[in-house]
């Protein structure tokens, strides 16, 4: 999904803080690349890969890409633990390419990818335009969806 915001917004970790069991969620990051497949971050910005773990259990729940990501902290690196509220980096203007298919400063966005380690993850159906606080949920990952893009 794409979640739209003017450049220079924060962007965090999309997971929160607790499995659905209630067990303390540990998040890793797996990934840092560009964005696009030039390579080039004025193309697109980072792209960031996020793993998250039941603390209690060790179990891999799902996974996190994402993209579109601009002034990326130094300690946003593979192999560094993030929590819910942690900054990623901030909505960017990057130039027009075949990856970011932006004019303007309301086309800024970051997509977010949720995959879930088995089965499908899903989303929360919301139409376009809807507005998103800190605290609302876009999806759950963990879940045993049968297919790809189903409403939780």
């Amino acid at each position: 999904m794409d979640i739209y915001q003017n450049p220079g917004a924060t962007v965090v970790s999309p997971f929160g803080s607790k499995t659905s069991a209630g067990n303390a969620v540990t998040v890793k990051v797996v990934t840092v690349t560009p964005g696009c497949a030039t390579g080039n971050l004025a193309d697109g910005g980072w792209r960031i890969g996020l793993e998250a773990s039941d603390s209690a259990t060790g179990a891999v729940v799902g996974r996190a890409d994402v993209m579109h990501v601009d002034q990326k902290p130094d300690a946003i690196a593979v192999g560094a633990t993030v929590g819910p509220w942690t900054r990623l980096g901030q909505t960017g203007r990057f130039r027009y390419s075949s990856c970011y298919q932006v004019n303007g400063d309301t086309g800024a966005h970051i997509h977010l990818e949720v995959i879930n380690k088995t089965k499908y993850s899903c989303y929360v159906a919301r139409g376009a335009g809807t507005a998103l606080t800190d605290e609302t949920q876009v999806g759950h990952v963990g879940t045993t969806n049968s297919g790809p893009q189903q409403s939780c």
